[in-house]
């Protein structure tokens, strides 16, 4: 996963849009619209600390189904904070009702927010 922007300067309660390109290196597709475990993009937002302030966030369903070895490019959709101030986005992948792609190693992306 890469992010090639900067600090993202952004309004409080404020959706945004974060284009991310995204490789997958799994085994298995990626498919946001399986019934019993669907794949997302999704975020954990951390303090100016990188202390944990909001563990889940919202998902962003892939447009199609993603196999190994393939890319694309991911709007991901961001719930900006209500409060001012400066945090991070921990952008990981998630099987849902399974496990964050972090807990088994994948790195995830950390992308800082200022929220004026």
């Amino acid at each position: 996963m890469k992010y090639r922007g900067g600090r993202i300067i952004a309004y409080p309660s404020e959706e945004r849009g974060i284009p991310l390109f995204v490789i997958n290196k799994s085994i298995a597709t990626w498919n946001s619209n399986d019934q019993a475990h669907p794949y997302f993009i999704s975020y954990h937002l951390l303090n100016g600390k990188r202390e944990m302030v909001q563990y889940d966030n919202v998902r962003t369903p892939f447009r199609q189904k993603i196999q190994t070895d393939e890319s694309t490019t991911v709007d991901l959709i961001v719930h900006v904070p209500r409060e001012k101030g400066d945090y991070y986005l921990e952008v990981d992948i998630v099987k849902e009702k399974v496990r964050w792609f972090k807990e088994r190693g994948s790195k995830t992306v950390l992308i800082p927010l200022s929220v004026n």
